[in-house]
């Protein structure tokens, strides 16, 4: 954390660096918001069902001695792509696009009013209305505040010096964005 207060008018300021973490932690968020709950359980219902489906296959294959074929390992290989896809490719692929954004590792000064945001990421400027917004959302570290499905205003809760400070940021974006908390 660099610096936080209260400016006279009754908003925000603080500045902060994001982290990588900082960058997961809002992919996290998006995954959650974008596919749900009951769209990560059907997709490794697949999964499983894949795995059991394909080793039942070969095992039914081994066991009476029968040439193996192809579907045989069709479903393991399917199970083993989404697999290898979700718990490989994908972390791998948000660190490396996090390391390869401008914000990484520069300073961020926020400043927020009842009409809308203000950063300074580095060296580029950049104002967002508070209805501009299609959603934001609070977790134990962190608030989003989503432009798009895509692409969301992270800060972490580690930069406000207080309770006091956080939950003013907090009734500000509540006042112009449809907000959650979770």
């Amino acid at each position: 954390m660099l610096a936080s207060h209260m400016p006279d008018d009754g908003g925000v300021e603080l500045r902060y660096h994001l982290t990588e973490q900082d960058y997961l932690a809002m992919m996290e968020a998006r995954t959650r918001w974008r596919t749900g709950r009951i769209g990560r359980m059907v997709l490794w219902a697949a999964v499983v069902l894949n795995v059991g489906v394909g080793a039942w296959l070969l095992l039914g294959a081994l066991l009476t001695a029968t040439p193996l074929a192809v579907e045989h390992f069709l479903n393991l290989g399917l199970a083993t792509l989404i697999v290898a896809w979700l718990a490989l490719y994908l972390p791998w692929l948000r660190r490396r696009n996090f390391r390869h954004m401008k914000l990484a590792d520069k300073p961020v000064h926020l400043v927020a009013d009842r009409e809308a945001v203000k950063l300074r990421i580095g060296d580029d400027d950049s104002r967002t209305a508070w209805r501009e917004f299609e959603r934001g959302h609070r977790t134990a570290e962190h608030f989003f505040f989503w432009l798009n499905p895509a692409i969301a205003l992270i800060v972490p809760l580690r930069a406000f010096p207080d309770e006091a400070l956080c939950e003013r940021f907090w009734r500000l974006a509540q006042e112009g964005v449809p907000t959650t908390n979770g």
